[in-house]
């Protein structure tokens, strides 16, 4: 196969499918970095939060990210990247309702580190 099939026209459909679910992932992780960029003052306000406490808050979707690479990359390698790419986004609708719902930063720490597990 040579990259002139790549240039064809039969694969213009599939790549427009392929850049868009792209983007759509890279579009989700920051909405997740902004969402809690824009919470940060009113979490500050509901719970006493230290720096520490903060910038773990404000990195627990990153964290969530580089956990989800090392431990769940081998499923997307036995289930197909389709079927676990659906999983991926279920999972980030799940966890980011709970995030909403969080009562406590530990809660807040975990569905928003869990809403950001990247397969």
């Amino acid at each position: 196969m040579g990259f002139e099939q790549l240039d064809s026209s039969k694969l213009k459909k599939f790549q427009r499918k392929v850049t868009l679910l792209s983007a759509a992932g890279t579009f989700l992780d920051g909405f997740d970095l902004t969402i809690i960029a824009v919470a940060m003052p009113l979490i500050l306000e509901k719970w006493d939060v230290g720096p520490g406490l903060q910038g773990i808050i404000t990195s627990a979707a990153v964290i969530g990210a580089l956990i989800g690479a090392i431990l769940l990359g081998n499923l997307t390698d036995k289930f197909g990247r389709k079927a676990m790419y659906v999983v991926d986004l279920l999972a980030f609708v799940v966890f980011a309702a709970l995030t909403a719902c969080s009562q406590s930063v530990w809660q807040l720490m975990l569905f928003g580190s869990t809403s950001n597990v990247g397969v």
